[in-house]
């Protein structure tokens, strides 16, 4: 099998299907799993990388920024999404060991910016901080009284 010159050739992994996949890299070298505590695993085995607690993230279009967004359990909308900047030639930007716990754990990092996530549930990052497109949800519920009687 052959690939474009800009392009991977598609290659089997050695791990099974993880349902709990939330992304791949740009390079296809790191896959993000994980619900409570987020690790990149390399998918031909090897230790996983720990990323974060009890986030969401994904790469950005070209694969120069890693974006991380915290939110308080439950809360469809709201909190903070961090990108953080991408060394060429690398995967992930440089994390603390054992993984980032909070927004405010970001201070001393290479941060490109932090986007206010109040009223935006769905979040897609673009090329780069400045640019990505969201998903503002409105409810409004009507209240209605019913008498069984």
């Amino acid at each position: 099998m052959s690939a474009a010159p800009n392009q991977t050739a598609p290659r089997k992994t050695d791990r099974e299907f993880d349902p709990d996949l939330k992304g791949v890299s740009p390079r296809g070298d790191l896959w993000l799993s994980g619900f409570t505590h987020l690790a990149a695993y390399p998918p031909q085995g090897g230790t996983p990388i720990p990323i974060c607690d009890s986030c969401t993230a994904g790469w950005g279009l070209g694969g120069r920024f890693l974006c991380l967004r915290f939110r308080d359990v439950g809360e469809m909308g709201g909190g903070k999404t961090i990108a953080l900047a991408i060394l060429a030639g690398q995967e992930l930007p440089k994390l603390p060991a054992s993984g980032v716990k909070s927004a405010s754990d970001m201070k001393g990092m290479n941060v490109a910016a932090e986007i206010d996530m109040k009223d935006k549930t769905i979040f897609a990052p673009g090329p780069d901080p400045s640019v990505y497109a969201y998903v503002k949800a409105t409810v409004q519920r009507n209240i209605f009284r019913i008498s069984l009687k």
